[in-house]
């Protein structure tokens, strides 16, 4: 599942107290993105298909959970490719 709102910590431990109480053994296991802020708003500015949403829109959303961004304890964050302006090919 991907949720941007579990980007921060107190959000994260509210889904974990919801889940855990339907069923307490449920193992999770979290996958984040590197809080990068640049490279987000790369991929926002040059996908092929701006129109399909609102870019500065994207642009503030980034921007607000970036300074709540917490990484889970034992995560690795994996990197943010960034695609290219051309054919959308990571760079």
């Amino acid at each position: 599942m991907e949720e941007i709102a579990y980007c921060d910590a107190a959000n994260r431990a509210t889904i974990i107290a919801q889940v855990r109480s339907a069923n307490p053994n449920v193992a999770v296991v979290w996958e984040c993105f590197a809080n990068d802020l640049e490279g987000a708003n790369w991929n926002v500015q040059n996908r092929c298909d701006p129109e399909k949403y609102n870019v500065a829109g994207h642009i503030n959303i980034n921007a607000y959970w970036a300074t709540r961004y917490t990484y889970p304890e034992g995560v690795s964050p994996r990197r943010i490719f960034r695609i290219s302006r051309k054919d959308n090919e990571a760079v």
